[in-house]
């Protein structure tokens, strides 16, 4: 598996689903995309970036977790199941 020092790129939660060689193939996508972005800006790579995308990410999907909660509990409270 590949990981940087940051951890910024990782390929557990692809290797869990789907495999090994998907989860490379996943990274190697996820590389080449940062190197073509850096020689077509002209720019170094900035993990930062990457982080705070990362969070939003996270964010949204706390959010929609918690709806998803908030959902469920109302619906088990009006359930008249037995």
């Amino acid at each position: 598996m590949l990981y940087l020092c940051d951890g910024s790129l990782r390929t557990v939660p692809v290797f869990h689903r789907s495999g090994h060689k998907q989860a490379m193939v996943a990274v190697g996508k996820t590389l080449a995309g940062i190197f073509y972005t850096m020689v077509k800006e002209k720019k170094e790579y900035d993990a930062t970036i990457y982080s705070k995308h990362r969070k939003q990410v996270l964010d949204r999907s706390i959010e929609r977790l918690q709806a998803k909660i908030l959902r469920l509990q109302s619906e088990s409270a009006t359930c008249t199941c037995s």
